[in-house]
């Protein structure tokens, strides 16, 4: 019985891999896929996808459009994004939080966690005002190019920050790290004074001011940051200074009602 069955076993599990690998090719930079392209780009046969993508459309995972044949993410994937939101016990307890510091200070800011060497933004609340800092929900961004990883990683164990460095510091700006001695020294700074900021680390021009500090578990483990983001050019020292010490109360608040 058990040779029987394991064929199948093997390639019902296969069946969903490929099912999430699907999902997980869709991006921001790559937001539609044609059937051959997608094929192609997960080194699966035409057929293996193409049943696949018939499978997930029927469940509303993915809607193909009518014009070009190519598909895209469904809405029914939202349903799970709110889900996992609302559940999430730092959502519950950072968004007033956030809210009071996006009145205070009229700028944009974040909640950011790791995933493997990247930060990911889990939460933002932006001003009522109509400026518009081009960030979202779900990115993933290398950890030392941003405010928002500096303040996370400067608090992990030298395994992962190797970890960063071996898988290479790429130059975004003329303003990114690159130098492996020079992260080192700049994150046990950051983890002495209790914030790291960045301008023009990860986006040209110097444009995007930010500043972040960590948020403690109530094992004491840093395991996300809180961040703001502002219009560089409208922010001088005194502001950055007083954004600062409000970014590390707020992110403070945050660790404490999680039971820091």
């Amino acid at each position: 019985m058990d040779n029987k069955t394991e064929p199948k076993t093997s390639y019902m599990l296969s069946s969903v891999k490929n099912a999430l690998l699907i999902l997980n090719s869709f991006t921001n930079e790559h937001p539609e896929w044609g059937i051959r392209d997608l094929a192609k780009h997960m080194q699966v046969t035409h057929s293996t996808v193409q049943r696949l993508l018939i499978t997930l459309a029927s469940e509303g995972y993915v809607v193909q459009d009518p014009a070009t044949k190519k598909f895209r993410l469904g809405i029914r994937l939202l349903g799970f994004s709110n889900i996992i939101i609302k559940h999430l016990e730092i959502h519950k307890e950072a968004l007033p939080i956030l809210n009071q510091l996006v009145q205070k200070t009229g700028e944009t800011v974040h909640i950011g966690v790791l995933e493997g060497t990247n930060v990911v933004y889990l939460h933002k609340v932006e001003p009522l005002r109509p400026i518009r800092v081009f960030t979202e929900i779900g990115k993933s961004v290398p950890c030392y190019c941003l405010a928002a990883g500096k303040a996370i990683l400067a608090y992990q164990d030298d395994r992962l920050i190797e970890k960063v460095i071996q898988d290479g510091l790429v130059p975004y700006t003329k303003k990114t790290i690159t130098d492996p001695v020079f992260l080192r020294n700049h994150l046990k700074q950051i983890k002495e004074q209790g914030y790291a900021t960045s301008q023009g680390e990860f986006l040209k021009d110097g444009e995007i001011f930010s500043v972040a500090a960590p948020i403690y578990d109530y094992t004491g483990k840093v395991f996300a940051s809180l961040s703001l983001i502002g219009i560089a050019q409208w922010i001088n020292e005194n502001t950055k200074q007083k954004y600062t010490e409000q970014v590390k109360k707020a992110a403070h608040e945050i660790s404490r009602k999680l039971g820091y």
